[in-house]
């Protein structure tokens, strides 16, 4: 009998899974593509006045996303200012606005080696001397509003500012496809899940196919471990049969978790 690769289905937005894909690949996994989301910058209305870096202290980007929609509505001529921090909620994000912006400019955010959330980042910004006394939080249009609720109780003035919108992405034809041939050929693939917009729009799709009761037999990679309670609960699983596997969101980190994934169910 044929023995197929290991099998990942990466569900970031497209444009996202390039490098991650190309090293799966090249360890020797079978790679879908499967992007749960599509992420489109937010346009700005013409009675909106968009906030500028420099009105605040400190500019919050919650992702890359939130990055290069903000850097789409400035503009290609916009200069960061030098008395205004910029934060994120990891290093990738850090790269993205040091990328769109300046390699020169500060860029807050947790290691590496850390959570990569609102909480981590929060404990970066208390670190410092004083508070920022005004704060630009980019978002999408919905997210968590921890940290500016937080920010706002310690007397900081939060301006929420939507520099992109997801939306639900529709598999193509090919896709379900291909899903319904490893379903068919009984193949348990690791799924990488990393938001719950992106969790609940993966398994809506997958009911819709014919593959929900499929996806409850999968192992799943996620970039939190509150995203690993909402893959547990929304698939009903058990803690105990649950297959899922918590890892920073870091593609060197993410490789490695696939890799223990399949040295784990690979016979020795």
């Amino acid at each position: 009998m044929l023995t197929l690769p290991p099998t990942a289905i990466l569900t970031r937005p497209a444009g996202r899974n390039g490098a991650l894909s190309l090293a799966l690949r090249a360890a020797g996994w079978l790679v879908l593509e499967a992007p749960a989301l599509n992420i489109q910058p937010a346009p700005v209305a013409a009675h909106e006045v968009l906030p500028r870096p420099q009105d605040f202290d400190m500019v919050v980007f919650v992702s890359g996303a939130a990055v290069a929609g903000y850097a789409r509505q400035l503009g290609p001529q916009v200069h960061w200012p030098a008395g205004t921090i910029a934060a994120a909620v990891g290093p990738t994000t850090a790269r993205s606005a040091q990328a769109a912006f300046g390699s020169d400019i500060q860029v807050l955010h947790p290691d590496a080696t850390m959570a990569q959330d609102s909480e981590a980042l929060w404990d970066v910004i208390q670190a410092r001397p004083t508070l920022p006394a005004r704060v630009l939080l980019v978002r999408g249009q919905a997210g968590r509003a921890w940290l500016g609720d937080e920010l706002t109780r310690h007397g900081v003035f939060v301006q929420a500012h939507v520099a992109y919108c997801r939306e639900v992405a529709t598999w193509p034809e090919a896709t379900v496809h291909a899903l319904r041939h490893l379903a068919l050929e009984d193949v348990h693939p690791a799924w990488l899940m990393t938001s719950a917009e992106g969790i609940l729009a993966t398994l809506d799709q997958a009911r819709t196919a014919g593959l929900y009761d499929w996806c409850q037999r999968a192992t799943f990679v996620v970039t939190h471990r509150r995203l690993a309670d909402f893959v547990q609960k929304r698939l009903i699983l058990s803690p105990e049969t649950a297959q899922i596997q918590t890892c920073l969101p870091e593609d060197e980190a993410l490789l490695l978790c696939f890799e223990q994934i399949r040295h784990a169910v690979t016979p020795a």
